[in-house]
């Protein structure tokens, strides 16, 4: 299971749709992985991304429920698609409501002459 974050990372599937075994214990020490997309509904927009970006990742077992804190490079949640680029209207949008307290304006001295 993968915590609800900002950017809304999820499995691409249920475990059993993706292949994902469960083998006896010690049978194996193959490593599994588990697809992961992104999807805007299940992204919490009311907690912004902390640098750097982890996944909060929790592994259930017949001893206890085990949480993983899982570094992501944010390149990898980009998406080229043309068809999912915002337009310039929805960033105007999300940009404004970031709002005056939460941004900031850097001022740069003159070149002397």
């Amino acid at each position: 299971m993968v915590n609800k974050n900002a950017f809304g990372v999820c499995p691409a599937g249920p475990c059993g749709s993706l292949g994902i075994t469960y083998p006896a214990p010690f049978e194996t020490s193959a490593v599994q992985a588990v697809p992961l997309k992104t999807d805007k509904t299940k992204a919490d927009t009311k907690t912004p991304p902390k640098h750097p970006f982890q996944l909060q990742i929790a592994l259930k077992s017949s001893l206890d429920v085990f949480y993983f804190m899982v570094p992501c490079s944010l390149h990898t949640l980009i998406s080229r698609d043309p068809s999912t680029q915002m337009s310039k209207e929805e960033f105007k949008k999300f940009w404004d409501m970031l709002g005056a307290d939460k941004s900031f304006t850097l001022e740069f001295g003159g070149m002397g002459a």
